[in-house]
């Protein structure tokens, strides 16, 4: 069974949106978050390409930032959003990280 990048992405971005509720403020602006998701999904993808040990080019490094991104919206709209896991994270760690209240 080999593991490759792509894979390795699907699997950071699934757990993406948590990170992010984690590091940012419950109460910070919407765009906040979404710089720091995509900021994640970049270190996901560079983790992802360095884990297997396949070579870096700029191509399938922005796929694989493409695929951590895409999965993490995905999975916060699809599954974190609706079962309030998100929301329960957030209020968890609701004065702790980045972001100045709305």
């Amino acid at each position: 069974c080999t593991v490759t990048s792509q894979t390795i992405a699907v699997i950071g971005g699934i757990v993406l949106p948590l990170l992010v509720a984690i590091v940012t403020r419950a109460d910070a602006p919407p765009a906040v978050k979404a710089i720091v998701n995509g900021l994640l999904a970049a270190v996901a993808a560079w983790v992802a390409t360095v884990i297997p040990g396949t070579p870096i080019d700029l191509k399938s490094a922005l796929v694989t930032i493409g695929i951590a991104w895409g999965t993490s919206i995905a999975s916060y709209f699809g599954l974190w959003k609706p079962s309030g896991v998100t929301d329960a994270v957030a209020s968890a760690t609701s004065n702790f990280g980045i972001g100045k209240p709305q």
